[in-house]
């Protein structure tokens, strides 16, 4: 039983520690992916490959 005391709080602290990142992965995701869309290089791109898209 004092095993389940020692490594409960580990067990919590990996499973914070992983829906923490998984949290700030999506976040910089969208940010990223917003930021290159709205963005002058971003459209040129997107203008480019509509003309000219790759088979």
């Amino acid at each position: 039983m004092e095993s389940f005391y020692i490594f409960f709080p580990f067990l919590m602290w990996l499973i914070f520690l992983a829906v923490g990142m998984f949290v700030l992965y999506l976040v910089v995701q969208a940010a990223v992916r917003n930021g290159i869309n709205t963005s002058i290089v971003g459209k040129r791109m997107k203008e480019q490959n509509e003309k000219n898209p790759k088979i």
